[in-house]
């Protein structure tokens, strides 16, 4: 059943693995954004009025996350907005067929959509977050299916909604797996009628890489100052004694020192 998603993951572990050598000296609180890819298998597809659907699918993820940690809007920090995101999605449907009509396998096609999604965080233990990620775009419908008595998708332009569980697990020091149980749903918004659209419950399972930190250099580095031993030495010559200035007596001494890095 997770043979999609297994599959995605190998490949994602080797790309980020690679991502990871590459920030390996970055400082992990600072603010960053972040890709994520993953990879979807249905649970269960449905629409209104009892239209029983057979088969199965899957589909994948791909999203823009702005780290919205510094963003000091009211509604940001009300909401605990972690990230606002732009989501492209694809759902292969083409195994899906009404089960009282077996002969209309592949009638929902391909859907690929653009959203713009939030991560609202819910829980966060240890670096583990539990997100919220609700979502709303435009899905286009490679097939449309309409009668007068299975109104499933009217138009190939369709307004789409989801929303999402998911639970992200540090995995490397830039790098979190994500978990998720989503819901997807598009239909036309009743643009054209009947319309029931229709309804997607998937697992999902992924990556989040972080891409671009914010970082500020070290004092060390900042300044130029080198992690470096020094032997000092020195001798003088002249004279020892107190001299008379302004009523007062001082020391005074001679003298030439040298350092010497090591």
């Amino acid at each position: 059943m997770f043979k999609n998603l297994l599959t995605i993951l190998f490949f994602n572990i080797l790309f980020y693995s690679y991502s990871f050598a590459q920030n390996l000296k970055k400082d992990t609180n600072d603010v960053s954004n972040s890709i994520s890819v993953s990879g979807s298998e249905g649970l269960l597809i449905f629409a209104a009025k009892g239209n029983s659907i057979g088969g199965n699918f899957w589909g994948t993820e791909v999203a823009y996350n702005i780290n919205l940690k510094n963003n000091s809007s009211d509604w940001v920090r009300l909401l605990k907005v972690k990230n606002a995101s732009i989501i492209w999605t694809y759902f292969n449907l083409n195994n899906l067929y009404l089960k009282k009509d077996p002969n209309t396998k592949g009638f929902l096609g391909n859907d690929y959509s653009i959203l713009g999604g939030l991560a609202l965080s819910v829980f966060q233990y240890n670096k583990v977050d539990l997100l919220l990620t609700p979502g709303l775009g435009l899905t286009y419908a490679s097939k449309t299916y309409q009668t007068n008595y299975n109104p499933f998708v009217g138009s190939h332009i369709n307004l789409a909604a989801q929303i999402g569980l998911k639970l992200e697990v540090p995995f490397l020091t830039t790098t979190k797996i994500q978990f998720g149980f989503n819901v997807f749903h598009y239909s036309n918004a009743a643009f054209k009628l009947p319309n029931d659209g229709v309804n997607n419950l998937y697992l999902s399972l992924g990556i989040v890489n972080d891409i671009n930190y914010k970082t500020f250099p070290r004092i060390v580095e900042a300044y130029n100052m080198k992690n470096k031993n020094a032997l000092e030495f020195g001798f003088g010559f002249g004279h020892r004694g107190l001299v008379q200035v302004n009523r007062g007596l001082l020391s005074a001494t001679d003298s030439i020192q040298h350092a010497h890095e090591i």
